[in-house]
C-alpha cells in the first residue's frame, strides 16, 4: 500500500509541476518511498517463506479482488509513465530560454507558413506546421523584429491570419515561441495539470473510486466469519490430515460456455485424508507449492464448508449436475495442532451440493472465533525465486527507468537525447506487465509439472462424460 501511495505521489508531482529543472528531487523522493516499501515487502515475504510463517498476523486471506486490483494498477502505471515521458519531452532548451526572460501567454497571429507536415494519430489526421507568428494584440508595427518562429499542431494546415495561443518572451522575440492550447502552455509556466494531465487525473480518480466501490459493496475480503455466519445450520466440518501437496484443475459453473462448465487454471491443492477417504482441497490464490508443503504436510485440522440452501439445491437442473464430484464449494481448513497459534487456509473442495465425500458432522461453532482469532498461513504470497524472478526484474526495471527520467534521461535539457526517452519511458509501464506475464507462465508450468508428478485432479465436463458413456 505504501509503495502504491508513492506511485500516486509521483503522478501528483507530475500533475502539479509538469516541467521543472533536473534532477527532479520531488520525483526521486517519491521513488525512494516506492523502493523502500518494495524492499520491505520482498524481505518480509522471503523471510516468511524461509521460516514458514509471517511476523505480522492478519485475519485476511489474499483479497479475491485480484483482477480488480490489476485493472487499477495497469491504467495508473500507464498514465504515470505517459506523464513522465511528456514531462521530459516538454523540457526543451527553447522553453528554458523563454522562461529566462519575462514570459507571457497570449494569442498570436500566424503571418507566414514555412512548412506543413501531415500525419495520422489514432485514425485522426493532424498537420504540424512550422510558422512565423507575431503578437495579435499590443503591437501595431509588427515589423520583422517582433516575429517569432514556432511549430503548431492543428487539424488542418495552418495559414496566414490564423490565431493560436503562444508562450513567448515579449522583450526577446528571437528566442521563439511555443504554440499550443492555452491550458498546456499555462501548465509549462504556472504549473497545474495540462490537457493530458486532466485526462490522467480522471483515469486515476475513476480507478481509485472504482476499487473503493468494489471494496465497499462486496465481501470478498471480509474476515473468515463472513463465509459462515449467515447460515450456521448449514456449516459442516470434517477431521482431516494434510497428506501431500499437489495441483489440479476443477470446474466452475459458467452458462456462457458449451456444456455449462468452465475448467479452471491449474492451482495448488492439499491432499486431505480422513479415515479411508481422500479429497483434494484447492488452495485459494497462487502459493508456492514447495513452501506450502514444508509448512502444512503432516498437520491436522478441521475442514469447514457450507452446504447450499434447500431452494438452491432444488433449483439445480440436470445441466448443473448437482451430485457430480466436479462441483466445487468454498471451504476453509483450520489447523488445530497449535492451539495457541491457529492458522487457516482458504480454498475450494469438490463434491456436489453436499461438499466433499469425507466423514463429517454439523459444525457446532464457526471456524472463526472472536476470542481466539485465526490467521492466514504465512503472508498472502509465498516467495519462490524461480517463479517470481521475472516480475521482480520487471518492477526493478520500471523503478530504474522512472529514476532515470527523474534525473533528466531523454530530455533536451537533460542527457541522452530523445532516443533514450523512447527506450526508458515505455519501460515504466511495459516492464511490470511483461514480468507478470512471464511469472504467470512460469507458475502455470510449475503447477502442471506438480499435477503430473502427484496425480492431481483433472476435472472433466460432466455433460461430456455422460455423452461418452452413452
Amino acid at each position: 500500500m505504501v509503495g502504491w501511495l508513492g506511485v500516486l505521489a509521483f503522478a501528483a508531482c507530475l500533475l502539479v509541476r509538469m516541467v521543472a529543472p533536473y534532477p527532479r528531487w520531488d520525483l526521486l523522493a517519491c521513488l525512494l518511498v516506492v523502493a523502500a516499501a518494495s524492499g520491505y515487502w520482498v524481505v518480509r515475504v522471503r523471510g516468511a517463506a524461509a521460516s514458514g510463517g509471517g511476523g505480522d498476523r492478519v485475519r485476511y486471506w489474499w483479497p479475491r479482488r485480484r483482477v480488480t486490483g490489476a485493472c487499477i494498477a495497469v491504467p495508473v502505471l500507464f498514465v504515470t509513465s505517459l506523464l513522465a515521458g511528456t514531462s521530459a519531452e516538454s523540457a526543451t532548451e527553447e522553453l528554458l530560454r523563454i522562461r529566462a526572460g519575462d514570459p507571457t501567454i497570449a494569442p498570436v497571429e500566424i503571418v507566414e507558413v514555412h512548412d506543413v507536415r501531415r500525419y495520422e494519430d489514432q485514425s485522426k489526421v493532424r498537420f504540424r506546421s512550422h510558422v512565423s507568428v507575431t503578437p495579435a494584440e499590443g503591437d501595431t508595427e509588427r515589423d520583422e523584429q517582433s516575429r517569432m518562429q514556432g511549430e503548431v499542431e492543428l487539424r488542418q494546415p495552418a495559414k496566414a491570419g490564423d490565431l493560436v495561443w503562444g508562450l513567448y518572451s515579449p522583450d526577446a522575440p528571437q528566442r521563439g515561441a511555443i504554440l499550443g492550447p492555452e491550458r498546456d502552455l499555462k501548465a509549462l509556466i504556472q504549473g497545474g495539470p495540462s490537457t493530458l494531465g486532466y485526462v490522467a487525473l480522471a483515469i486515476i480518480g475513476l480507478s481509485v473510486l472504482g476499487y473503493a466501490a468494489v471494496g465497499l459493496f462486496t465481501r470478498n475480503s471480509q474476515p473468515l466469519a463472513a463465509s459462515f455466519q449467515d447460515a450456521r445450520d448449514r456449516v459442516r466440518r470434517a477431521r482431516v490430515r494434510v497428506a501431500a501437496v499437489t495441483a489440479g484443475r476443477h470446474l466452475r459453473r459458467n452458462s456462457k460456455v458449451k456444456g455449462g462448465w468452465d475448467r479452471s487454471s491449474p492451482c495448488p491443492a492439499l491432499r486431505l485424508t480422513s479415515g479411508e477417504e481422500t479429497q483434494d482441497f484447492f488452495v485459494d490464490r497462487c502459493l508456492e507449492p514447495q513452501a506450502l508443503a514444508a509448512e502444512l504436510v503432516g498437520r491436522t485440522g478441521r475442514l469447514y464448508w457450507q452446504t447450499p440452501a434447500p431452494d438452491q439445491a432444488a433449483a439445480s437442473d440436470e445441466t448443473a449436475a448437482p451430485d457430480d464430484p466436479a462441483r466445487v464449494s468454498s471451504a476453509v481448513l483450520v489447523l488445530d495442532d497449535r492451539p495457541d497459534d491457529l492458522r487457516y487456509v482458504y480454498g475450494e473442495v469438490s463434491g456436489g451440493l453436499h461438499g466433499p465425500g469425507l466423514p463429517s458432522e454439523t459444525a457446532p461453532e464457526s471456524p472463526y472465533k472472536a476470542a481466539q482469532p485465526v490467521y492466514a498461513v504465512g503472508p498472502y504470497a509465498i516467495w519462490h525465486p524461480g517463479s517470481f524472478r521475472p516480475v521482480t526484474v520487471g518492477l526493478t526495471a520500471a523503478l530504474l527507468a522512472a529514476a532515470l527520467l527523474a534525473t533528466g534521461a531523454g530530455a533536451e535539457t537533460g542527457y541522452g537525447g530523445p532516443g533514450l526517452l523512447w527506450v526508458v519511458g515505455p519501460l515504466i509501464f511495459g516492464a511490470p506487465i511483461l514480468g507478470l506475464m512471464l511469472t504467470a507462465r512460469r507458475v502455470t508450468v510449475r503447477l502442471r509439472e506438480l499435477q503430473l508428478s502427484t496425480g492431481g485432479l483433472e476435472a472433466q465436463d460432466p455433460q461430456a462424460k455422460r455423452e461418452a458413456a452413452s
